[in-house]
């Protein structure tokens, strides 16, 4: 049996998933990051999968999404970047106000879409991440901002000193400038090869990096089938990356 849990913290709300009746228990932790323009509660499948794994899985809403939502869907897209940046920042200020409940050691991450940006950018700048799973994800910022959600609303060579300009927080968030922190943790690497949004290619280069920088557990799937939406085999075999990772003995559900 599981539990799930609604709650908020300076503003952040989040679900919480557990084992039952293991709330106040010491669990391994999973923070899971969602996608753009949906709801944390389109990923609790998440949360139930890390819970029967004997994970405590916590689920943040985005900034501008949920109580916070910007309303209007073409005003959103234009601070895509800039929600990007906050989720990663507000991954940190959580964990900390969660520290009595999870403890002070590390946590493992998982995400789609720009949930999988975010939790690719938080486990190269924090060191509490130990582990990651980041379906449909890109680790190429400033080369993904061109096509996915420009703040120009489209991107041209004219334009590059503007587009850079207003893109200028997204340098110090970009993991391709810290390769060789990320190949150092484990990653689980999933993709879909007809993804039209975020490309594919950006999964296969990454993949490509992190190997050549000696990536010290790595595993990648790209789904020849798979467009842009987590299978439940992406998602099942995700889990269970973490929670070898996290070290777990024994799962509560496979």
């Amino acid at each position: 049996m599981i539990e799930l849990h609604e709650d908020i913290h300076r503003g952040i709300a989040f679900l919480e998933a557990v084992p039952a009746g293991a709330r106040d228990r010491e669990l391994p932790v999973l923070f899971v990051l969602h996608s753009f323009g949906v709801s944390k509660e389109l990923v609790a499948y998440f949360g139930l999968m890390g819970a029967r794994r004997g994970m405590r899985v916590i689920l943040p809403e985005a900034p501008g999404h949920g109580a916070r939502v910007i309303p209007d869907p073409a005003d959103r897209a234009l601070h895509f970047w800039d929600i990007l940046c906050d989720y990663v920042d507000e991954l940190a200020t959580l964990r900390e106000g969660l520290l009595p409940r999870i403890g002070g050691g590390g946590v493992a991450l998982a995400g789609t879409s720009m949930g999988a940006f975010a939790a690719l950018a938080a486990t190269a700048r924090h060191d509490f991440v130990t582990a990651t799973a980041a379906y449909m994800g890109t680790a190429y910022f400033r080369d993904a901002a061109r096509t996915i959600f420009p703040p120009l609303r489209r991107w041209w060579p004219e334009q590059a000193g503007e587009h850079d300009a207003k893109l200028s927080r997204i340098a110090d968030y970009d993991p391709s400038d810290r390769l060789d922190t990320l190949s150092a943790k484990p990653l689980y690497l999933w993709h879909g090869a007809r993804d039209d949004v975020v490309p594919a290619a950006d999964c296969l280069r990454l993949a490509a990096d992190l190997t050549a920088r000696g990536a010290a557990d790595l595993r990648v799937e790209v789904d020849p089938d798979g467009g842009h939406r987590v299978t439940d085999a992406a998602a099942r075999n995700g889990m269970d990356f973490l929670a070898r990772a996290l070290q777990r003995g024994q799962f509560l559900d496979t």
